[in-house]
């Protein structure tokens, strides 16, 4: 039954898709507070995800630490709360999108599969970790990419300090994948 839902998603997605995202890159680093303790993620800690994350994570995220990618780990009363990833590989390629796939720059990291509990959001816990995040890649250009109908996570890429810097445009029909750029350098979204 699985592979069946499997495989009715995969062809669904690419029938007909119709997206929007937002690539942000740190412009400045806001000091945001927030009761939450971050950790790296390591082969020690990365169970903890358990606690409000689906197993198939756990294999995900044990591949990132293997390919040298950096975890970062949200805590509130010793629960784990949080888990937010960064691309750090030069030349790694990077998800826009499930549609788009491209190169990452020199002198570039990507934080990507970020996620807070349900039972801690309204705390201040993503903008404070993505924030932490590009401090400690501060000689980097630090990107993240937002669906722009996920408005709470643009809000807190926002509030972390990051700035629009690229529109794509997904559409898909019968298989058939257009993707539209569009510069955002200077425009409020």
């Amino acid at each position: 039954m699985n592979l069946i839902k499997k495989f009715v998603r995969f062809f669904a997605r690419r029938l007909f898709v119709l997206d929007k995202v937002i690539l942000f890159k740190m412009d400045q680093a806001n000091e945001v507070n927030s009761p939450v303790i971050l950790k790296k993620a390591d082969i020690n800690n990365i169970n903890d995800i358990l606690n409000f994350q689906n197993k198939k994570y756990l294999i995900l995220f044990k591949k990132f630490l293997k390919e040298g990618g950096v975890g970062y780990l949200g805590y509130l009363d010793d629960r784990c709360i949080h888990r937010s990833w960064v691309v750090v590989e030069e030349g790694s390629l990077i998800n826009l999108h499930p549609l788009v796939k491209r190169k990452l720059d020199r002198n570039a990291v990507y934080i990507h599969y970020c996620e807070t509990a349900p039972a801690a959001r309204g705390k201040g816990v993503y903008p404070y970790v993505i924030s932490t995040i590009a401090k400690d890649f501060q000689n980097k250009t630090v990107l993240i990419c937002v669906n722009n109908k996920n408005i709470p996570s643009i809000k807190g890429v926002k509030k972390a300090g990051f700035k629009p810097v690229e529109s794509v445009t997904v559409i898909a029909l019968l298989g058939i994948v257009i993707r539209m750029q569009k510069d955002l350098k200077g425009v409020e979204v």
